[in-house]
């Protein structure tokens, strides 16, 4: 296999995103992102060709991958890729193995630059030995895409009996029949009908939620025990692309606030703050930092997963917004756990509360699983594209590729 040297503007035009006030629209089909992610939706796109994203400002250390019309806002620089001499999907898998802090020129703020960018050297191999390559790697990718779409619709569904059962109150009756539309008797209360029987209390009658472990900025180490911050909260569970770390004889003294698989956590502070986690399987431990929040359930009588109920209500977009005027009027938001605990809330029946974990923590269970299976798959495509990228492991001149995948 022979590499070619090329400059990174031989095979990328940098363009910059723009503001999206005069495109954004709930109902658009088109989303537009920034660093951090999904920022909403635009009535039209930016570019609709497969691109690769590269954080202008902020979060600047990876790049993504797009292959549907977008928009970009001005923090985040799309491309136009050369694919007479590369695939799209190619060097965004080379990219991906750069890490662009090095080239960061800010002060405050992380920043790339692109006249600094385009003069990054990039050896490529020709294009039949990138489809090769490409050959190898797009099964898992597409194998973990898969995964990220059943959890996302797994998600959905938990969303949907949620609301059903404790909003809608279309829980089954004693005939297995909707409670409400079934001439259920409902009651008056401060929060509107709820069913006879049911309650208005606090909701630290069901959880409490209990701020993680105050690390000192002196402990933080290159490797150790991973803890997971404010940032590391993402798409509903846990980005660990960029976990801090503890020396390992730390983790004794943060032996409280470890999380396990099927636990909740919250972002108490900042930009990210009302936004959940649902912890899936580790294979190692992991701590909570100070403002990240772990949800309690209060009552250790109940023999099956609570998950499924506080799951589902942390779905309800309503109620997360109601945590997060918690934080307003602040110049940062900074949600207190003893103000999450006053916020008064429906308290349904035991029974029903008992039942809809009961026959939905099989849900949880199977999210907590896929995305477990994402973390093997990820650590597989990132022990093996180092090495076939480097030409450490090289593909067999006979390997056939078909044309599909050469345009992946």
């Amino acid at each position: 296999m022979r590499f070619e040297e090329y400059l990174l503007e031989d095979v990328l035009d940098i363009k910059y995103g723009k503001n999206q006030k005069k495109v954004k629209d709930d109902n658009g089909p088109y989303p537009i992102l920034g660093t951090g992610g999904l920022m909403g939706y635009a009535t039209e796109y930016l570019y609709d060709k497969p691109s690769v994203l590269i954080g202008r400002k902020g979060s600047i250390s990876k790049v993504r991958y797009i292959d549907e019309p977008f928009w970009t806002v001005d923090t985040l620089f799309y491309t136009i890729v050369n694919e007479e001499i590369v695939y799209p999907k190619f060097i965004y898998y080379y990219l991906s193995q750069i890490d662009f802090n090095y080239y960061n020129e800010g002060t405050t703020i992380p920043s790339l630059r692109t006249q600094t960018l385009n003069q990054i050297i990039l050896n490529l191999p020709d294009l039949k030995y990138q489809a090769k390559i490409l050959k190898m790697v797009n099964p898992i990718e597409e194998r973990i895409e898969l995964n990220n779409s059943i959890i996302s619709n797994l998600e959905e569904l938990a969303q949907t009996l949620f609301k059903r059962w404790f909003v809608d109150f279309e829980f089954p009756n004693e005939e297995g029949k909707p409670y409400k539309s079934s001439g259920g008797k409902m009651v008056e209360s401060e929060l509107g009908m709820i069913p006879e029987g049911w309650g208005i209390g606090h909701f630290g009658e069901l959880y409490s939620v209990k701020s993680g472990y105050a690390f000192k900025s002196s402990w933080w180490s290159e490797a150790g025990v991973p803890v997971i911050k404010i940032k590391d909260i993402e798409n509903n569970t846990i980005n660990k692309d960029d976990l801090s770390f503890v020396d390992f004889e730390k983790r004794d003294l943060a032996s409280n606030f470890k999380v396990n698989s099927g636990d909740i956590l919250i972002a108490l502070t900042g930009a990210t703050a009302g936004k959940f986690a649902l912890i899936p399987k580790f294979d190692i431990d992991l701590l909570v930092n100070q403002r990240v929040g772990k949800f309690y359930y209060n009552d250790d009588n109940l023999s099956v997963s609570h998950s499924a109920y506080l799951f589902g209500l942390l779905l309800q977009k309503k109620f997360v917004n109601r945590i997060i005027d918690l934080g307003s009027g602040s110049a940062q938001s900074n949600i207190s756990p003893t103000n999450i605990a006053k916020m008064k809330v429906v308290l349904p029946d035991k029974r029903y509360f008992n039942m809809f974990n009961a026959e939905f923590s099989g849900l949880i269970k199977f999210i907590t699983e896929l995305s477990y299976e994402n973390e093997k798959l990820i650590d597989i495509r990132d022990t093996l594209l180092p090495k076939l990228l480097s030409g450490e492991i090289e593909l067999p001149d006979d390997m056939e590729v078909t044309e599909d995948v050469q345009i992946s």
